[in-house]
């Protein structure tokens, strides 16, 4: 008996439609994402062990650097040999403009997170603010970052021109930084409680030159990639620059309170518990919360240091 024509033509549909399922997945780049994913996670756990331990050489510490060291050399091997499509095409990578613009946007956010996590810890324990008048202080920062944006949109648009504008938030950035360095020192008023406006300022308006000038340098149908690299590069930032922010303080104030509390009795307990606590400061006698509060100053000077040189390392 024939074969019924309909009933070969689906099955030439059915293997027809296998084949191209099959080779769309093989297109896919599996295990250059697990890779990329896997060495980021490793990355920010890294980081964020560093600064909460503010030792490197840990065993897990540093098996996760090693792991994250492992995990993207493997990621560049797999894009350059093995991936049909690769996630990331390493020709990207070979682009100065793709690069600095990663470093810049990646510095930038390190430095602003730096200081916005330290001037809730400040007001609490200059002010002993609670936790939302704390969170208040940081509304200043917040309009500056808007009102950057929105300035340097409107300033692109009308001269073309993001490399100046770029620079100037830097500038304006660190500004706010000498300013927190010099003028915060434990008993600020109202207006001094506004340095961080600059801060937010310089932030909104390098954020937005930055990926002006990353998309002028990239070709069209690459802006997807290119601009996911760009928040990733952020995202690393943010974390990056809080652990070690935090590490500097906590270094400053542990190391500052063991001199500080030579002979004083219960000295190591004193340490361990302000160091888990904030609210733990109030505890002690006088003299201890002052020595407490001035170590505390002194460790967020250091952090505002760290932010005031990291958008300066862009200028260069």
């Amino acid at each position: 008996m024939p074969a019924d024509p309909l009933e070969e033509e689906d099955r030439d549909s059915v293997v027809l439609l296998g084949e191209v399922k099959r080779s769309k997945l093989e297109r896919v780049d599996f295990f250059g994402s697990i890779t990329l994913a896997a060495s980021v996670v490793a990355f920010l756990l890294a980081v964020n062990f560093t600064g909460k331990s503010l030792n490197p050489l840990e065993p897990l510490t540093l098996g996760l650097f090693v792991a994250w060291a492992t995990l993207s050399v493997s990621f560049f091997l797999i894009e350059a040999y093995w991936a049909r499509e690769p996630i990331v095409p390493l020709g990207l990578l070979a682009q100065p403009g793709i690069i600095i613009s990663y470093i810049m946007i990646g510095l930038q956010v390190a430095a602003q997170m730096s200081m916005v996590s330290s001037v809730a810890i400040y007001f609490r324990i200059t002010e002993k603010a609670t936790n939302a008048e704390a969170g208040l202080r940081l509304m200043p920062s917040v309009a500056g970052n808007a009102a950057g944006g929105l300035l340097t949109g409107l300033v692109i648009r009308r001269t073309g021109r993001y490399k100046t504008v770029t620079i100037l938030g830097c500038l304006a950035a660190c500004s706010s930084y000498v300013l927190l360095i010099t003028r915060w020192n434990g008993n600020t008023n109202f207006l001094e409680s506004l340095y961080i406006f600059p801060s937010g300022f310089g932030m909104g308006v390098a954020t937005a030159a930055i990926f002006v000038g990353l998309s002028a340098s990239t070709k069209r149908s690459q802006l997807g990639i290119v601009g996911g690299g760009f928040y990733l590069a952020g995202s690393l930032g943010d974390v990056a620059g809080v652990s070690v922010g935090n590490a500097l303080l906590q270094a400053t104030l542990r190391n500052g309170l063991k001199e500080g509390l030579e002979g004083y009795e219960g000295k190591m307990e004193i340490i361990h518990r302000v160091l888990e606590s904030t609210n733990n400061i109030w505890e002690y006698p006088i003299e201890v919360q002052d020595l407490v509060v001035r170590k505390f100053v002194q460790g967020i000077e250091y952090m505002h240091g760290q932010s005031h040189s990291l958008p300066r390392r862009q200028d260069l």
